[in-house]
């Protein structure tokens, strides 16, 4: 009885290590733990590139936004080289974007109903809306601001 005893209480306490050992794992990455379910994207800082590139916030925000702009989509992965290199090339050219377009970066990881929505089945996806936040136009493979804005 002692043996099976000294067995359970070493199985629980490895078991609990090792789900620690997990918590700290996953919290402990270079993300920061902005990345909101809601699938914005403060996963990719985009301070000071509003009003061209904005993150994510919610579908009516973005329909109504297409009202009086183009707005397009942007799903985005922190750990995708594409994505990586795009948010790169807006960095540093978003004030190339033209007045009546909006780029709204979606976390890729977070937005399921979104992907589902549109049919979004790899990061680094574009989608081109409508004010009733219907498909225009989707595509993928564009890194740069000049290649986005060629496409929509």
């Amino acid at each position: 009885m002692k043996k099976l005893v000294m067995a359970t209480l070493v199985a629980l306490t490895m078991a609990g290590l090792a789900w620690a050992n997990g918590q700290q794992e996953s919290s402990g990455g270079s993300m920061s733990n902005n990345s909101m379910s809601n699938g914005s994207s403060p996963f990719y800082d985009l301070s000071g590139m509003a009003p061209e590139v904005v993150p994510f916030t919610t579908q009516a925000s973005a329909e109504a936004m297409a009202k009086d702009h183009t707005v397009i989509y942007f799903f985005a992965a922190s750990w995708c080289p594409t994505c990586q290199a795009t948010y790169k090339n807006l960095k540093a050219h978003y004030q190339d974007i033209p007045d009546n377009v909006r780029l709204v970066v979606v976390n890729y990881d977070t937005a399921s109903a979104l992907k589902t929505k549109y049919g979004i089945t790899q990061q680094h996806t574009f989608v081109e809306i409508d004010a009733q936040g219907n498909q225009k136009k989707i595509w993928s493979g564009t890194t740069t601001v000049q290649s986005i804005l060629a496409k929509a």
